[in-house]
């Protein structure tokens, strides 16, 4: 279901995937759409809401993550936006 809502979307750019399988590193090329899944849309959702300034332990409770560390590492945010959300809170200024 997901995958075809992506290629509803036009996400049709080729991707190329880089995997090792024993020894051995293959490459897999397909339209970016089949790579999609459910865990993609977790993942989007819990790094657009901490972009957006949702506090991090109300995502957490709404993806199951129940360790902070955990949490920090699985997000794509970077170093900046994570220091920049930090200085939003008065505890810091």
């Amino acid at each position: 279901m997901i995958k075809s809502i992506a290629k509803r979307a036009k996400i049709t750019t080729d991707y190329t995937l880089e995997k090792t399988l024993g020894n051995e590193k293959v490459s897999i090329t397909k339209p970016k759409y089949k790579f999609v899944s459910s865990h993609t849309a977790r993942r989007s959702f819990c790094t657009n809401a901490y972009n957006a300034g949702v506090p991090p332990h109300l995502i957490m409770a709404i993806s199951g993550h129940k360790s902070e560390k955990v949490f920090y590492n699985y997000i794509k945010a970077d170093s900046l936006r994570k220091a920049m959300q930090a200085a939003d809170y008065s505890y810091f200024q």
